[in-house]
């Protein structure tokens, strides 16, 4: 999935099917209108009033969530 597809939140979230991670902050990096939120190998890209609003620090617990058609299988 693409970090483009990954949407950040501060409580696990509750619905329709998604695909839910919880994980921890390692690194914030803002590039223009976008913050990337590194979480390990996995990050998502979120506007920065998102970031903002959400509060984002390294070392925050949160959830990354991607819905079900968000994600690509590859054969390897």
């Amino acid at each position: 999935f693409s970090p483009r597809a990954v949407s950040v939140f501060v409580m696990e979230p509750s619905g329709s099917p998604r695909n839910v991670l919880p994980v921890v902050i390692s690194d914030l990096e803002q590039r223009g209108g976008l913050v990337s939120v590194r979480a390990g190998h996995l990050s998502a890209e979120i506007t920065a009033a998102a970031a903002a609003d959400l509060d984002l620090v390294p070392g925050m617990k949160v959830f990354f969530v991607v819905k079900s058609t968000g994600v690509s299988l590859y054969p390897h």
